[in-house]
């Protein structure tokens, strides 16, 4: 949440979000791509996959998660 906060990141910033897939790639955690951590937390789940263009959709898994991130970032 700190991370999400300091770039002054919103809510819906993480609604059907196309995410290239190198974003994937990245071990660093000095320098993660927030969706690919919110995806490997589970925040953020693959709801289409592009493979020409080499992109994934990410979107909250459901209803509840989307609440849940949604209080946590507003308090």
């Amino acid at each position: 949440m700190k991370l999400i906060k300091q770039a002054q990141y919103g809510v819906f910033d993480f609604e059907n979000r196309d995410v290239s897939l190198r974003a994937f790639n990245t071990f660093d955690l000095a320098d993660i791509d927030i969706n690919s951590l919110l995806f490997q937390t589970g925040y953020l789940t693959i709801k289409k996959l592009d493979a020409e263009r080499q992109t994934v959709t990410l979107d909250f898994p459901n209803k509840e998660v989307a609440n849940a991130f949604s209080f946590h970032l507003l308090t």
